[in-house]
């Protein structure tokens, strides 16, 4: 008996809970390993565990898939209060937990966070843009490329904001060649969030009409040195970070492609040696209580080389191109006290790009250069609501020229020259209030100018949010967006410096009912209505009062259309730390232009009719997680003027008329984590199309009769099914 008491006295009991970073939500099926006495333990479904160890000090190894692992010593009895972060997001300096899954949304936005944005950038592309294309309103039938439409509107109408700034090209690509593939020139490796505004764009953000993905990135570790090193099919990557004391952190990434293995394998060009390199750096400081400073850096060279297929190309065909980004921002934040935040952004972004034929010689060149400054002041009420106001100022530049090529001593026709430079500026207000807990109000405006002659241009926002019945709101929002001509086009020899801005008005309604803190159903029934859309109505060839009109490879820009999108989407969705995660989604919509100058309607170029988006993920056990993701979509429009007669394609009078098969695609992905004492390696494996369904682009009009009008279309497949696999090792 006496010698029972003497043991037992000797063992000590270690005791805690383990929640998410993020959400503060307990975390179940976490294993908590002592590497002295192999000992382990599991979370319950509260985040609560119990280890019985010996009297002597234990190392404790704590982990489960998708979340970073976390190694803390302990000596004797203790109790431990633990928070795991996400695998997109690291320890910082403060760590702000968010009321519930969903409070980090603004009116009308939906929001990528944690694990979702690691399973569904994919194991084949590593790009975060790939997670946002399985979101509702969301088109993006086109493999190859990160861009995506949004309820009709193209990528050149939607803003995608890093940190607040707002970028020009973001992508691994080759410029000109739409048709090529394309990759988000950073990783999700520095990402910590994702926030897609689909529906009326709010104040502070500025020259886009069709919507808003704002991402924001994350701090290095403040707890420690720490490493990765990611290596998926397309590209190998790796990053460090750490701290800098007690006040700062820093974060760098860098990532090598070996891409165009597997475009040469994909694809039915060949020749298609495509690659990029890419690398990111993050520093941030705390210089004083109320002072904080941050520094990114993101540099990106992506290249084509054909000279295995050179003596198949032609004059005017692309062997080379080059394409070389260059991104800084420098904020720095200050907080005089707890109602006050003043945030002030210096941005610096550079881009050259430059093709060549086989001779070689030069087929297009061009430079994009932009100074710009952010500026915005919160003010928090106390109580009732709060005030924020800011403005941007960017100095943008621009020059480059396309040539068409012929044999000597003919001269090269020039096709397109722009050379120039405009500042662009604008400020805004916005006010809200909150009526007894029940009802939000927002209201503001911006004011937006061009040194060139273009009109200036003023965009009201509204919103009201009222908690109509228990667990249940309604949003209606309203607003107006304008989006300024590029430099190109405004100095284009194509262009002229008076065209204007374009614009849209947008409302959308928005009823939400949530099932507990987790899972909500939500509804959007929205509204766009397009006017003075910048198009080359004379560009393509058609039917033209009855003959074969060849199209004008010089036809000028214009501000020709007027448009509109229209529909609705459901979405239920839950998201948890635990058990099943994911979404349902269903939209509808219709979406149309009017040209003036050719007096046609037509559907837009990505006027997609239904679409479904399917996503979930389960963390089956402490190192397995599994997830898919199915998406649907109707037939997109072929652009162009085409018709079928008898079968068989001939050019039409009028545009978009012929559409591409449903578009279905069905990925399946494993996460298996293997927990070392000093290391802790993940595979990723997936199935890509694991239904191997044929998925169809539109790559060019190859040819055309001049006198009957019969035309030949080039449609390319997408990816068919295709297995993946990837390795994350973090030390």
């Amino acid at each position: 008996m006496h010698s029972s008491f003497l043991l037992l006295s000797l063992i000590a009991e270690i005791r805690g809970r383990i929640t998410d970073g993020r959400s503060g939500e307990a975390l179940a099926k976490v294993e908590i390993k002592c590497r002295e006495s192999g000992e382990a333990a599991r979370t319950g479904p509260d985040g609560r565990f119990t280890l019985d160890l010996g009297s002597g000090a234990c190392t404790l190894r704590i982990a489960s898939v998708g979340y970073r692992p976390v190694t803390q010593k302990v000596e004797g009895a203790t109790e431990l209060d633990v928070a795991l972060m996400p695998d997109t997001m690291t320890k910082s300096e403060a760590v702000e937990v968010s009321a519930g899954p969903f409070a980090t949304e603004t009116a009308g936005s939906v929001s990528l966070a944690g694990n979702e944005l690691r399973n569904l950038s994919n194991v084949l592309a590593d790009d975060p843009l790939r997670a946002i294309q399985s979101l509702p309103g969301v088109t993006a039938q086109n493999d190859f490329q990160s861009q995506f439409a949004l309820r009709g509107a193209g990528f050149a109408r939607i803003g995608m904001l890093v940190d607040g700034v707002l970028l020009h090209s973001p992508f691994h690509a080759v410029v000109g060649d739409a048709t090529d593939a394309s990759i988000t020139n950073f990783q999700g490796e520095i990402l910590e969030a994702a926030n897609l505004i689909p529906g009326p764009i709010p104040s502070q953000f500025s020259d886009r009409t069709g919507g808003i993905l704002d991402l924001a990135t994350r701090d290095g570790n403040a707890g420690g040195l720490k490493f990765r090193i990611n290596a998926g099919i397309s590209a190998v990557g790796g990053s460090a970070e750490g701290n800098i004391g007690e006040k700062g952190t820093w974060l760098v990434a860098a990532r090598q492609s070996y891409l165009q293995y597997l475009l040469d394998r994909l694809t039915t060009e060949p020749g298609l040696a495509f690659e990029y390199r890419d690398v990111q750096a993050k520093v941030s400081y705390a210089l004083t209580p109320h002072n904080h400073f941050s520094l990114l850096l993101m540099e990106g060279v992506s290249s084509l080389n054909r000279n295995s297929v050179a003596s198949t190309l032609g004059l005017n065909s692309l062997d080379t191109s080059s394409f070389n980004s260059t991104t800084a921002i420098a904020t720095w934040r200050y907080t005089p006290d707890a109602t006050w935040i003043v945030t002030n952004r210096v941005a610096y972004l550079r881009e050259r790009y430059g093709e060549e034929n086989k001779t070689p010689s030069p087929l297009e060149q061009g430079f994009y250069g932009e100074w710009a400054w952010y500026g915005n002041a919160s003010k928090q009420w106390s109580g009732f609501g709060s005030a924020d106001f800011g403005g941007t100022f960017r100095r943008v530049r621009e020059d480059g020229y396309e040539d068409k090529l012929f044999t000597p001593p003919t001269p090269a026709s020039l096709l397109d020259q722009f050379r120039g430079a405009g500042t662009l500026g604008g400020f805004y207000g916005r006010q809200s209030w909150k009526f007894k807990k029940r009802v939000r109000v927002e209201a503001g405006a911006r004011g937006d100018w061009h040194s060139g002659p273009q009109p200036q241009v003023v965009s009201p926002y509204a919103s009201v949010t009222a908690d109509a019945w228990k667990g249940g709101s309604v949003t209606a929002s309203w607003a107006q967006a304008a989006q300024f001509a590029e430099i190109s086009q405004l100095t284009s020899i194509l262009g002229r410096p008076n065209l204007l801005p374009e614009r849209a008005g947008q409302a959308q309604l928005t009823a939400q009912q949530m099932f507990g803190d987790a899972t909500r159903l939500r509804v959007d029934v929205y509204d766009r209505q397009d006017r003075d859309l910048i198009f080359q109505p004379l560009y393509d060839p058609r039917f033209l009062n009855g003959v074969v009109f060849a199209g004008n490879l010089l036809a000028p820009l214009q501000n020709s259309q007027r448009g509109y999108g229209k529909g609705a989407e459901i979405f239920l969705q839950r998201r948890s730390a635990n058990r099943l995660s994911g979404w349902v989604s269903y939209a509808y919509a219709v979406s149309r232009v009017r040209d003036g100058a050719l007096r046609l309607s037509a559907p837009s170029e990505y006027d997609l009719r239904n679409s479904v988006h399917v996503y979930g993920s389960y963390r089956w056990t402490p190192t397995i997680n599994l997830s898919g993701r199915f998406a649907y979509g109707s037939g997109l429009p072929e652009p162009g003027f085409f018709e079928l007669r008898n079968g068989v394609t001939y050019l039409s009078a009028n545009f978009n008329q012929l559409r591409l098969p449903a578009y279905q695609r069905t990925d399946l992905r494993i996460n298996k984590a293997f927990v070392k004492k000093k290391i802790q390696l993940t595979l990723f494996a997936e199935v890509v199309n694991l239904t191997n369904y044929s998925n169809m682009i539109f790559d060019n009009l190859s040819s055309f009769n001049t006198k009957t009008g019969q035309a030949s279309i080039q449609l390319d497949k997408t990816f068919p099914i295709l297995p993946a696999a990837g390795l994350v090792i973090d030390f």
